[in-house]
């Protein structure tokens, strides 16, 4: 398996355990505990940073190779990389929301936990959808140098959850995921 294939599989592990962390959260909080907004805060920001802008492009140049290359898989395909977007208004139609709440204007309390179980599951539903359908079919049917070069197009930026400087980039969460 291609070293760029692997890194998008750990990736999703850490998104995975990233969305229990939020569903935690979510649970305490809808059960009347205190939200941790700091922890909160920094899994929203690793998202928004690392799977919307740096994930997400690398899998939709995978995605348009495949495309450009053969109708293999592309209702698949486009419907993933439809889902990308989707998944990044998600992303900041939640922390407006958080943010809002926080500041405590319009946006209830149940509101936010609603925007956040709805991201939860839209996120958890795309991670398995590319998992069980799309990367095999990048397995199959894409060269090492398509991997390669989608790769290569986008900045060669590690995941922050395997920084040495996690703990300054997302103090929270580094600590969360310690313990």
């Amino acid at each position: 398996m291609h070293k760029v294939l692997k890194k998008l599989y750990r990736d999703h592990a850490h998104f995975i355990q990233l969305m229990d962390i939020f569903e935690g959260e979510l649970d305490k909080y809808s059960n009347g505990g205190e939200l941790a907004s700091e922890l909160v805060t920094d899994v929203i920001d690793y998202i928004d940073h690392y799977a919307d802008n740096i994930h997400h492009p690398i899998e939709d140049q995978l995605y348009q190779a495949q495309l450009a290359r053969s109708d293999k898989g592309r209702e698949i395909l486009e419907k993933l990389l439809v889902q990308h977007q989707v998944l990044m208004t998600l992303t900041k139609e939640f922390k407006r929301a958080f943010a809002a709440n926080a500041q405590g204007t319009a946006v209830s309390p149940d509101e936010v936990v609603q925007k956040g179980r709805d991201y939860i599951v839209q996120q958890r539903n795309h991670l398995k959808f590319e998992e069980n359908d799309a990367f095999p079919l990048l397995k199959d049917e894409l060269s090492d140098k398509d991997f390669d070069i989608a790769a290569g197009a986008l900045p060669d930026e590690e995941d922050p959850l395997m920084d040495s400087h996690l703990k300054d980039n997302y103090p929270t969460l580094a600590e969360r995921l310690a313990s």
